[in-house]
């Protein structure tokens, strides 16, 4: 419950942001309101949801997975249109045979694969030993508790025979 409501204070803080697009100009840069993108990033990026939710939605992949993953859908000329949440634990990274990286889900209505080409997908992720997929932070620290308790194990072990090693070593 604990985890779960910083997740959701955290997602719904990032979700209620203002996000702004900018263009470059002469002068600078400013705020580019008539472009289509702003549209899509800051107030409906499809049409099942309002922004603020698939930032929270972003944020709270990230948070718990350690991955967001949003898809792109573009119209024939290549522009974009809609932009969709990925379930983060049905979608990765990988790398077809010609060396490109693509990303590879399951999250569809019938559970089969798909193939998304790289350039459609937004992937947020968080420290990453290999920079494609990020570590997961409940994952992480599931891990800490299990060495902790491995060690208080073992130092029970030790301690509960008078800190007397159980062998000796001889040359």
């Amino acid at each position: 419950v604990t985890v779960y409501s910083c997740v959701r204070i955290i997602s719904e803080a990032v979700g209620s942001l203002t996000l702004r697009t900018y263009k470059r100009t002469g002068k600078g840069r400013a705020e580019a309101l008539e472009d289509p993108l702003w549209k899509l990033l800051s107030l409906t990026p499809n049409d099942e949801m309002p922004a603020s939710v698939l930032w929270e939605n972003a944020v709270g992949c990230l948070a718990l997975c350690g991955n967001s993953y949003l898809e792109i859908i573009r119209n024939k000329s290549g522009d974009p249109l809609q932009i969709y949440p990925l379930h983060p634990l049905k979608t990765e990274p990988v790398r077809l045979p010609n060396g490109i990286l693509a990303y590879r889900t399951t999250a569809t209505p019938n559970n089969e694969a798909r193939i998304i080409n790289a350039g459609d997908m937004l992937h947020f992720r968080l420290f990453s030993w290999d920079g494609l997929v990020g570590l997961s932070p409940i994952k992480q620290a599931r891990q800490t508790i299990g060495w902790s308790t491995a060690a208080l194990k073992q130092s029970a072990r030790l301690f509960g025979q008078g800190s007397k090693p159980p062998g000796i070593l001889t040359p």
